[in-house]
């Protein structure tokens, strides 16, 4: 046998050896609902009766609590946003959600990240979320580019390891509920966020620059809603007074929102401009870390979120109660630099 067809064996053999090493470990994580982005049973349980649905990204996740949403409308709802949940990913699951379910509000969110120039990985978390192989290798063709082939793997293989070790040792949460997570929701103990302000002011700048493919995904997001009667609402969750303080340029996502929602007709609230958020939202209690609500404000937000929404769609003026700029919210901050104020 020649070294060239020695080479080719050893090649197929290896790759061979791999696979039945590893393909296991994938499957306990695909077929396993063992962590709070694996949802695709509870979506099919409850298939066919959401008329209400929330999509975004990790943000959303943590600060929109269904189980409020139905108490105060009286709607079946369900939570589908993910960790770092693209915006050509949102679009896919809420596509299929709106084949199968008569849907008839998405609560849509934005935050500073949501339309950003780079690669915001999320589709790994994404891929666990269906049902099927077909459909797993649908979206792993249409969503995960090759460049990212390896942190899948990576990714796929040592939440696989964590999973078979829950499988193992009996604490598998398809066998054992976990009452912190409902319909998509997941709820997170908060957090003491404490910062030197005025140290950390406008250190952390961000280079923004609209994805065209992701504002594009955002516009069929929307077109898809109209097509199919359902109301869109786009809302940016509260984030911490250290967050805001930390982040540069957040006026530029804040207008280029506000401006498709003006487009296509649509509200669009940015809590992070209420004027009483340091107060109803302190750093002290309300997260678990700069950019994400925990668990009792996360369902006081929700409650609040449903109550503004109906105001403004009442016809209600809420503009006094919002600043109308980042700007204008931090120069009331202590930790706002004095002589720039005076030069304005």
């Amino acid at each position: 046998m020649s070294n060239f067809k020695k080479a080719i064996l050893t090649t197929v053999l290896f790759i061979l050896v791999l696979a039945a090493f590893h393909i296991p470990i994938f499957a306990c994580l695909l077929e396993n609902e063992n962590f709070h982005y694996q949802d695709y049973r509870e979506r099919e349980a409850l298939s066919g009766t959401l008329d209400y649905v929330v999509v975004g990204s990790s943000h959303a996740m943590w600060a929109i609590n269904p189980k409020i949403l139905d108490e105060k409308l009286g709607v079946n709802s369900y939570n589908l946003s993910n960790e770092w949940l693209n915006v050509k990913s949102r679009y896919t699951l809420l596509e299929y959600e709106i084949r199968r379910n008569p849907i008839k509000t998405v609560i849509y969110e934005v935050s500073y990240d949501t339309l950003r120039t780079g690669d915001i990985m999320g589709d790994e978390y994404a891929l666990t979320r269906w049902s099927t192989i077909p459909e797993r290798i649908r979206f792993f063709i249409h969503h995960i580019k090759p460049k990212d082939y390896l942190n899948v793997y990576q990714f796929l293989f040592t939440q696989g390891v964590e999973c078979a070790g829950y499988v193992l040792d009996g604490t598998n949460s398809k066998t054992i509920p976990n009452p912190d997570m409902y319909k998509g929701y997941f709820r997170r103990l908060d957090y003491d966020v404490t910062a030197d302000y005025a140290a950390i002011y406008n250190t952390d700048p961000l280079e923004f620059e609209v994805v065209d493919a992701s504002m594009e995904y955002m516009q069929k997001t929307v077109d898809l809603c109209k097509e199919n009667g359902i109301e869109i609402i786009l809302v940016n969750v509260p984030n911490s007074r250290a967050m805001i303080c930390r982040r540069t340029n957040l006026d530029l996502y804040r207008e280029i929102y506000q401006e498709f929602a003006d487009e296509n007709d649509l509200i669009f609230v940015d809590f992070n401009l209420l004027k009483t958020k340091d107060e109803v939202f302190p750093d002290k209690y309300a997260y678990f870390n700069e950019e994400h609500l925990a668990g009792r404000y996360a369902n006081f937000y929700t409650a609040f979120m449903v109550d503004t929404i109906a105001r403004i769609e009442s016809g209600e003026d809420l503009s006094d109660e919002f600043f109308d700029s980042y700007e204008a919210y931090e120069m009331i901050q202590d930790y706002y630099p004095q002589e720039k104020e005076k030069a304005q």
